[in-house]
């Protein structure tokens, strides 16, 4: 439920933060090392480096722009994600370009990856 939780917050903020007529895409994937990528990735309104750089801290919002004061939320959503996750053993991680968008990733370790049963297999 907590990885549920963190994935519904990420495309909350990226729903939130695109404009209409933007993207938003959502992929899971497993890496070369066995490790579960979940990646939300939008065509929002970004982030500046400055803002970035304490985007986890609690209730901490992005600057000064005029989308984001007609859209503040209480700056704890992605505290709570970063938290929850970490409860798993992973990361998250943001890269963002101000008027081009934001990617969220969280990397949960190999030990939290379920292997699905092979074909065939009841």
């Amino acid at each position: 439920r907590t990885i549920y939780q963190s994935i519904l917050n990420l495309l909350s903020n990226a729903v939130k933060f695109t404009r209409p007529g933007g993207r938003i895409d959502l992929s899971v994937a497993v890496d070369e090392a066995g490790e579960c990528v979940i990646t939300v990735e939008d065509t929002g309104i970004g982030i500046t480096e400055r803002d970035l750089a304490r985007i986890f801290e609690p209730f901490a919002q992005r600057g000064n722009h005029d989308y984001v004061a007609s859209h503040r939320g209480s700056g704890l959503g992605l505290t709570l994600v970063k938290s929850l996750v970490e409860l798993h053993g992973g990361l998250v991680s943001l890269d963002s370009t101000p008027g081009t968008g934001t990617t969220a990733r969280i990397h949960l370790p190999k030990a939290r990856v379920v292997n699905p049963p092979a074909r065939g297999v009841t």
